[in-house]
């Protein structure tokens, strides 16, 4: 923490930068690299920091804060460790990691087709939302496994699903991303074509296998630390608010806007959303994480709890970032004010799957006892 809090400048810096040129900033990758974003899941005896999901989320908020697009990247590419993890070949991450700050994109979704022949698969197809794709040193892709042409089924009649490290040599990016938030993250699609992955260079995402070792066994944990980038942007709509609020004139009082009833309720119910969401973040990571480390999966009840709390932060922090651009009126429409792009940022946050209104079912289905149709968490 007090590593990324020395880099915060840098980041801010180049903030602009990365907003117009849809990517990082080398000096901005070079800083994270060199203070262990990207192996903070990993495992200790792996090369990582190994730390727990609320620690790295407490990290992940404090990029965010000086720039959504490079608390996102900083999100997604740091799961090369737990994805080696949950694979069947021990030595994977060695093999394909010689380096821990290494980044890993992809979109587990199965997007593509694995098909099986002698001595691992041909993958072919085209995945989107590859955030971070332009950095990345490895890539990923989720798969339909396919034997002689058929769609392989497991035990339970379910469709055999995959997430292939994909060769990246061979993977084509389509440069699609232009966006109105995030657009820092270079979110792009990519596609391989007939591509050989060895057998050993994949992972079961859902199978939820203990045998793994409990860090690995819950795959719904990865989703978690999303809900720290919200946070971070709700903490910078924060600081933005107060200091504009500080110099803003009212008219035709021409006294400072803090002085206003309005204001006043807007900041001190914004912190309060703020207070909530961590406090609900600590309370449900702690719980699974106690669960975890102690050699169990989490219950029914405690998944239900994780569904419940990524829609709710990622929707509690756009509706008061959104409060405080209103109270701020034009100044938050300005490029100038970088409330603008902390709203714009948040706003995407919400058309991802996991910050989305309806995921809220998928709680609510656990909640019944009812098999989630989208089985994220």
């Amino acid at each position: 923490m007090e590593a990324v809090t020395a880099i915060g400048a840098l980041i801010e810096e180049h903030a602009d930068a990365i907003n117009t040129r849809r990517r990082l900033t080398p000096e901005v990758l070079d800083a994270l690299r060199a203070v262990g974003v990207f192996r903070m899941p990993t495992a200790v005896a792996d090369g990582g920091l190994g730390l727990s999901p609320f620690e790295t989320a407490r990290v992940l908020e404090e990029i965010s804060f000086h720039d959504g697009s490079t608390g996102w990247v900083s999100m997604i590419c740091c799961d090369g460790g737990l994805y080696c993890g949950m694979a069947d070949e021990a030595g994977l991450f060695a093999e394909l990691y010689p380096d821990p700050n290494m980044l890993t994109a992809g979109w587990i979704v199965p997007a593509g087709q694995a098909h099986v022949v002698d001595g691992g698969y041909r993958v072919t197809g085209r995945w989107s939302f590859g955030s971070g794709i332009m950095h990345a040193d490895r890539i990923v892709g989720g798969c339909m496994v396919m034997k002689d042409g058929q769609m392989q089924a497991a035990a339970n009649g379910m469709p055999v699903m995959k997430v292939f490290f994909l060769p990246t040599d061979e993977v084509t990016i389509h440069d699609v991303w232009y966006t109105t938030g995030l657009a820092g993250t270079s979110s792009n699609d990519y596609s391989v074509d007939d591509a050989f992955v060895p057998a050993h260079h994949c992972f079961d995402f859902f199978s939820d296998d203990m045998a793994r070792g409990p860090e690995y066994a819950y795959h719904g944990i990865i989703f978690a630390k999303l809900c720290a980038v919200p946070l971070g942007l709700l903490r910078r709509a924060l600081a933005e608010f107060h200091d504009i609020a500080e110099t803003k004139l009212q008219v035709p009082s021409l006294q400072p806007v803090k002085n206003e009833y309005r204001v006043q309720v807007a900041i001190a119910c914004a912190q309060a959303d703020l207070d909530a969401g961590w406090g609900l973040v600590e309370r449900t990571l702690g719980d699974l994480w106690n669960t975890i480390t102690r050699g169990a999966l989490p219950s029914a009840d405690q998944r239900a709890a994780l569904g419940r709390m990524c829609p709710w932060v990622v929707q509690t922090a756009k509706a008061a970032i959104d409060r405080l651009c209103e109270e701020v009126g034009t100044a938050a429409s300005m490029r100038a004010n970088r409330l603008e792009r902390v709203r714009r940022d948040v706003t995407m946050l919400t058309h991802h799957v996991i910050g989305q209104q309806r995921t809220f079912a998928v709680a609510g289905q656990m909640m019944f006892g009812i098999d989630p149709e989208l089985p994220i968490f």
